[in-house]
């Protein structure tokens, strides 16, 4: 396939370098020449170092002949007038991704039309990353929460406490006590990844990757952690993009929210924008400030200042003061990773959020990464199309001899979703979630294939 791709940022970058590994044909255009000598120097892509604003330099990157253009630059105006030179000289089959920040056309309905944007995938990363933040309010007994077919599908975590009620039962006794809507997908324990079956036993410290619809997720957790699914008491720390919209639908939902802004005039002129948001002027990082407010019963602490460093103070004091937890924006990627396994609780990062996204639309939800996420365990979650022609059909889940670490977490048919058992059959036009460790996907794949699948290795 050949990609073409606008601004070598951080997005830019991890993009030409996961499509390229792959055997891509990829060009990446950059005005920056430090940006651009970075890349020529990294990775194995034609670079050029123009501005992609330019109708010629898109014609010499081979517009006219690309089957992908990816938008990332840093300004708005650049990706959509890309998206324009594209949609003039680019074959009719060009699909354009572009990042666009403004959240007047994101989400203006008329905007955003492809009939007026030639764009088939608009990301706005920053917007995705609130939702999940915004999920991680609504479910906060998981530690992590990723999700799927349209947002109706969660893979969400969570991990058995030290005097959790099914400590020392096994998933057969758990689901037959219950009777929930759920798979109980993979377990770890001691870092190692299971695919548990009915006699696994549950300990203290093991992680769960639970697979439900999002409508039964909070019966489903409520059921499992005897908690329930919303917070009282939320501290935003930082009046940035991230907490004025984070405060304003926390607020909306009857969640006490008090926000944390440092520079005066604008702590003004949030607390006239945000009724029913508490909003304080002061340091993010001031102990007494944390203290006085009652960081110590806080229910959840989000830090999302323009500063990564600040949040990631901010959340080591929170739970230093004794936040029930904490979520940490880090916008630089890289040092989201490296950070993974530091006490910031949930790490949020639209950067690698964007790339996740840009991904799986490239794939045509084939293949969707929940390990370039925040850190999080290395499970994949990919998507077929089960054809007529294909001999699973009729099968039920349980004769199909999967690959170690895999299993088919969801099957949308008809519009439906449904979380399936062993017994659950497999009809045409099924499109099955699979989920499966990094060192199975080859495997998996082959399987698919060998039983009539079409796959898409992107």
């Amino acid at each position: 396939m050949k990609v073409i791709i606008t601004g070598a940022g951080e997005v830019g970058h991890t993009l030409g370098e996961k499509l390229s590994s792959e055997e891509h044909d990829v060009t990446i255009i950059e005005p920056n020449p430090a940006r651009a000598r970075e890349i020529m120097e990294e990775l194995d892509v034609q670079v050029i170092e123009s501005s992609a604003t330019d109708p010629s330099i898109l014609r010499k990157a081979g517009i006219e002949n690309a089957d992908l253009l990816v938008c990332v630059a840093d300004k708005d105006e650049v990706n959509i007038t890309a998206s324009l030179i594209a949609q003039a000289y680019g074959k009719r089959k060009l699909q354009k991704i572009a990042r666009i920040r403004n959240m007047g056309m994101v989400t203006d309905y008329k905007m955003s039309a492809r009939k007026f944007l030639p764009v088939d995938f608009i990301i706005n990363p920053e917007l995705v990353a609130v939702d999940r933040i915004i999920d991680a309010v609504r479910f906060p007994q998981v530690t992590e929460i990723v999700r799927f077919s349209g947002g109706r599908i969660a893979l969400a975590e969570i991990e058995i406490g030290k005097e959790h009620w099914a400590i020392g039962k096994t998933i057969a006794e758990i689901n037959e006590m219950k009777s929930m809507p759920v798979l109980i997908a993979m377990a770890e324990e001691n870092g190692k990844l299971l695919v548990p079956g009915g006699g696994f036993q549950l300990k203290e410290g093991v992680k769960l990757h639970l697979i439900a619809r999002i409508g039964d997720l909070g019966g489903v957790l409520k059921k499992l952690t005897g908690k329930g699914s919303t917070y009282r008491d939320v501290m935003v720390a930082g009046g940035t993009y991230f907490g004025e919209l984070i405060a304003a639908k926390l607020s909306e939902e009857g969640i006490r929210v008090k926000l944390i802004e440092s520079d005066r005039k604008k702590a003004f002129r949030l607390a006239d924008a945000l009724s029913g948001v508490l909003v304080l002027n002061g340091d993010t990082t001031d102990t007494e400030l944390l203290a006085e407010e009652g960081i110590e019963s806080c229910d959840l602490f989000v830090s999302v200042t323009d500063d990564d460093e600040v949040n990631v103070v901010s959340s080591l004091i929170a739970v230093k003061s004794g936040a029930s937890r904490t979520v940490t924006l880090i916008k630089n990627g890289r040092l989201a990773t490296r950070l993974a396994k530091v006490d910031l609780g949930m790490i949020i990062s639209p950067r690698l959020v964007a790339v996740d996204h840009i991904l799986h639309f490239i794939s045509h939800g084939r293949l969707f990464s929940v390990s370039n996420i925040e850190g999080s365990t290395d499970i994949n979650v990919l998507e077929f199309d089960i054809k007529s022609s294909n001999n699973l059909c009729g099968l039920t889940l349980r004769e199909i001899k999967f690959p170690p670490l895999t299993l088919i977490g969801a099957v949308i048919r008809d519009e439906k979703d449904y979380i399936p058992d062993g017994n659950f059959k497999l009809e045409p036009s099924d499109r099955i979630l699979v989920f499966t460790a990094s060192n199975s996907i080859v495997e998996l794949e082959t399987l698919m294939e060998s039983h009539g699948s079409t796959v898409t290795r992107r």
